[in-house]
């Protein structure tokens, strides 16, 4: 399996928790840090990368293993 590297701009096929947009083609337009607590948030620990994506849909913030590939 290969590693998917997305990068602002990049069509990717994802699907979210809720199966809203579920194998749905985006466009990334953000890559941004969340934290899962306010503590962490204050110290600056645990940061994951999330990636907002925009769709037929609307935008959804996603996780990295929400997207399943890069469209070529």
């Amino acid at each position: 399996m290969t590693k998917i590297n997305p990068r602002v701009g990049d069509q990717v096929i994802a699907h979210d928790t809720l199966d809203i947009i579920n194998d749905c083609v985006g466009v990334i337009l953000n890559i941004e840090k969340t934290y899962p607590t306010k503590k962490d948030y204050e110290n600056k620990t645990n940061s994951e990368i999330a990636y907002v994506c925009k769709f037929d849909r609307g935008s959804f913030v996603l996780k990295l293993n929400q997207i399943k590939r890069r469209v070529k």
